[in-house]
């Protein structure tokens, strides 16, 4: 049961993951951090956006349905690992943005990736990594962890061959916006 359990859980994040890379995709199109949408920037101009804080309400409230409907009892330990597996999610969905998006790539990632991305992407994971100690659940976080690295690596290698080829002024054009910011 606890196996079927880890595989449910791991499918869940990921097609969470995929699901809102690709409606982030549709929404912001080329422009990452909803540069080109009429939102509200609190920080400036690469920091969270209301549109952010609107996606990671979605994720809070999907993430707590369980508890809502109750088919889960609330407990710190639950909450815990609750925000373990939001932590996942949005350190892959922000990176799958950019694997999945047809006007970036992997390649294109490395050259406009500011030295922050990976300090951010290290301290979600560790986060992810402490709540789910917090739920005791680490090995099973260590697993969903592994599942998502693995599809990851799947994206990286296979993103110049599903569904885009790039322009080169489309390349361009990201790489001279980028600079510019």
């Amino acid at each position: 049961m606890e196996r079927i359990n880890l595989i449910s859980v791991s499918v869940f994040v990921a097609l969470v993951t995929f699901a809102l890379a690709m409606m982030e995709i549709q929404i912001e199109g080329t422009g990452n951090w909803a540069r080109n949408l009429p939102t509200w920037r609190p920080f400036g101009y690469f920091a969270p956006t209301g549109y952010h804080f609107a996606m990671w309400g979605l994720m809070l409230a999907m993430f707590h349905m369980p508890f809502l409907v109750g088919s889960a009892s609330w407990t710190l330990r639950s909450e815990a690992w609750v925000f373990a597996l939001i932590a996942t999610v949005a350190v892959f969905e922000d990176f799958w943005w950019y694997l999945l998006n047809p006007a970036w790539s992997s390649r294109i990632f490395m050259q406009t990736a500011t030295p922050h991305w990976p300090i951010t992407y290290s301290i979600g994971i560790a986060l992810s990594i402490l709540f789910a100690w917090g739920a005791g659940k680490l090995p099973k976080q260590i697993s969903v962890l592994g599942v998502m690295v693995a599809l990851t690596i799947i994206l990286v290698l296979g993103s110049g061959f599903f569904w885009r080829k790039t322009d080169p002024v489309t390349t361009t054009k990201i790489l001279n916006q980028s600079v510019k910011r």
